[in-house]
């Protein structure tokens, strides 16, 4: 809280005792508990000429019944919006649904409702559907960490080419080829070597990387260790993440959300994208 009080930030989150969704029922209402107590420690050593802005802490690991109770508790304090954690440390991700849903029952529909812990696309629909209103993840840095861009189709008026369906890798050499209409691999021999791919990481894209630089750039930048490799592809990751946010916001403003939804998730099925219950874990609270 010192540290609170001398940064001055727009926003902070209360300090959560933050589980596993496996822990003992006993472990999990002691981590309600903590999480409640802690809020109330933080409010009272907030400068109020600050003003309120505390996200409290929802909390409840695997108990839908915890997860209620740490809302309403939660609701009852004088904070600026609410922040769900305890997703992505190894949840049911058939349940994560119900646990959002739960929780966000129980909180005022006028203040902020954050969530940390989720950030592939899939999971971001998830969420926004849910009622989310901010997140944050580390997503494109860990694709990036992977020598992998982001690529998936953003507008729901661009369809699928019948030549982009033709050109779909087969089980037996996709990952290996690096190719994928919903992220590439750039150290993949398929955009160096032999072939020579001149091309944009994703053509119209609109950031600095893909303005200046084509894939076999990348390419031998990445494997000759050179550091530029990652900045440039983390400027492309960065700014096509931002962009899938910006279609969804258009998709809400159009009241069709939930058709940019079934859209997004129907064509990423169709390129091979694994399902929102096998999504790899590489989204980390931490």
């Amino acid at each position: 809280m010192e540290v609170v009080n001398a940064c001055k930030p727009d926003l902070w989150v209360s300090l959560p005792d933050e589980v596993p969704h496996w822990v003992p029922e006993k472990r999990n209402r002691e981590s309600v508990d903590h999480t409640s107590q802690w809020l109330d420690h933080c409010l009272s050593l907030q400068h109020a000429e600050h003003g309120n802005r505390c996200l409290g802490v929802v909390v409840g690991a695997g108990s839908l019944e915890e997860r209620a109770r740490s809302a309403e508790q939660a609701a009852t304090r004088n904070v600026a919006g609410f922040s769900l954690a305890g997703f992505g440390l190894g949840e049911d991700v058939a349940q994560r649904g119900f646990h959002l849903e739960v929780a966000i029952a129980k909180l005022p529909n006028d203040k902020l409702r954050h969530v940390c812990g989720l950030g592939s696309p899939e999971e971001v629909l998830q969420a926004v559907g849910a009622g989310i209103d901010l997140l944050d993840s580390t997503y494109p840095y860990m694709l990036t960490k992977e020598c992998l861009a982001m690529t998936f189709p953003l507008k729901m008026e661009v369809p699928l080419r019948n030549a982009d369906r033709d050109m779909q890798p087969t089980p037996d050499h996709g990952v290996a080829s690096g190719f994928s209409l919903a992220k590439v691999n750039l150290r993949s021999a398929t955009y160096g070597g032999g072939r020579i791919d001149e091309t944009p990481l994703v053509t119209g894209c609109k950031c600095y990387t893909c303005k200046r630089h084509t894939k076999v750039y990348i390419n031998q930048l990445l494997n000759s260790n050179e550091t530029l490799a990652q900045t440039l592809l983390e400027i492309h990751n960065t700014y096509h993440y931002l962009e899938f946010f910006k279609a969804i916001r258009e998709s809400i403003k159009a009241d069709k959300f939930h058709e940019f939804r079934t859209w997004f998730t129907s064509q990423r099925q169709e390129l091979g994208v694994l399902s929102l219950g096998n999504i790899p874990r590489v989204v980390s609270c931490n």
